[in-house]
């Protein structure tokens, strides 16, 4: 570990600690005036919260200011550096956390491996930088002054009160994660949307006519198999069978609403070959073209 993080003489800190119970716990509150922390890194989990003022973070090279009543997540392993240059007091608190505390408190395997992969890895895939509408709308902002409250006081319970109120901060930090990857889903399928929109529409539009899935690619210019993987994360298929499957809808819309031979309407929606048509029609719905018209249309004779 290489922890540079010393208090100096500009600081009063009240450093609150034990060891007794099955896990480590370290929480330090400081007010300080302006100061820079070396670029370091923990062993353990350090959760960083101000509660007034502000402090400047460098964390996976990116800039961060945590404002008043923020909270700062910053995984093992993860160089981090913070700085305050402000005129203002600066009043914040650490908590610093081993993957004991969560070893001795879950004991359901799957999902302690699941938390363990989400807070004590340096490569997890979000940074948990919490904002103060976040904090106060969940009510964890109660919690985290309630888990102070507890170190400072130490009554009857303390730690057990303190374990409590870690695994509520926990568990929301992974129903967070849970709803920002849902988020960037939904984001990343808009994006993806948006870049294939002029394909979509030409399809939807024009059906029937002879696309392939390289001259689609060309026409977005992208390499076949870059087109092949965003078409089919938003579609859920593949190009073919996404134009395929358009393609048995309107013919399904005319055997209900036309009195067209089925070769007619295979020429229809784009199959020059009517029996090629019949199949692919039956892999879709389950049934031939002429099955399907007498199923919904009683006492139609309509031949191939």
């Amino acid at each position: 570990m290489m922890d540079l993080n010393s208090a100096g003489p500009d600081q009063k800190n009240k450093e609150l600690m034990f060891t007794k119970e099955p896990y480590y716990f370290n929480f330090s509150r400081f007010v300080s005036t302006p100061r820079y922390y070396h670029p370091h890194w923990h062993d353990f989990m350090e959760l960083l919260f101000v509660e007034k003022g502000y402090l400047s973070t460098t964390l996976r090279n990116t800039k961060l200011t945590i404002n008043e009543k923020e909270l700062l997540v910053v995984m093992p392993g993860e160089l981090h550096s913070t700085n305050h240059d402000g005129d203002g007091i600066l009043e914040y608190g650490i908590i610093h956390i081993e993957s004991n505390f969560l070893r001795n408190a879950i004991f359901d395997s799957t999902e302690y491996s699941r938390i363990y992969s989400c807070f004590f890895n340096s490569k997890a895939p979000q940074l948990f930088h919490c904002s103060a509408e976040e904090i106060d709308s969940s009510g964890i902002y109660s919690v985290i002054n309630n888990l102070f409250s507890e170190f400072e006081k130490k009554d009857q319970g303390y730690t057990l009160s303190i374990r409590a109120d870690l695994l509520k901060i926990f568990v929301w930090l992974l129903r967070r994660e849970d709803m920002h990857s849902q988020l960037e889903s939904e984001l990343n399928n808009f994006l993806i949307c948006k870049r294939l929109h002029p394909v979509l529409e030409l399809v939807n539009d024009q059906y029937q006519a002879k696309f392939s899935t390289k001259e689609m690619a060309d026409k977005m210019n992208m390499s076949v198999y870059h087109f092949c993987h965003l078409f089919k994360k938003l579609t859920g298929r593949s190009f073919s069978k996404y134009l395929q499957s358009l393609r048995i809808v309107e013919s399904v819309k005319l055997l209900l609403s036309t009195n067209d031979s089925i070769k007619q309407i295979a020429f229809q929606v784009g199959y020059d070959d009517v029996n090629y048509f019949v199949r692919v029609f039956k892999n879709e719905t389950g049934m031939s073209p002429s099955k399907y018209r007498k199923e919904y249309i009683p006492g139609d004779n309509t031949m191939l």
